[in-house]
């Protein structure tokens, strides 16, 4: 049952269209609300990625959804892979869905490390 349900949300991230210049990154419109199948397989972070502010012109903020009170947002962590070559007609797949967690709209880099190594804890 999670092998379908991880398959269908890869499908949903593949066939959504690009982000675009307001939009925020890996972030879907309408399933913010969908729970993480991930969540429940256990995964684990071994080391903090959060970039660091000269590495990107993103803000802490680019990548969440409001959801509910005005103060909480929904944070879907998804990572996008660069372009890969078509093998034998097969193109790989570029966004993998990771899972979601409930921040504070006021997030700052820091926090916002915390909360992604806290949903994969």
């Amino acid at each position: 049952l999670e092998v379908d349900l991880l398959k269908a949300e890869n499908d949903r991230l593949k066939v959504a269209p690009g982000p675009s210049a307001g939009s925020a990154p890996g972030q879907i419109p309408g399933s913010s609300a969908l729970p993480s199948p991930r969540r429940s397989l256990g995964l684990a972070l071994t080391h903090s990625f959060s970039p660091s502010l000269a590495d990107t012109d993103l803000s802490p903020m680019d990548g969440i959804s409001t959801c509910g009170p005005k103060e909480e947002v929904t944070l879907r962590v998804v990572v996008r892979m660069p372009p890969q070559h078509i093998i034998k007609g097969d193109l790989k797949q570029q966004e993998f869905f990771l899972g979601c967690s409930k921040v504070s709209g006021q997030v700052d880099w820091k926090l916002l490390d915390g909360a992604v190594f806290q949903v994969f804890k």
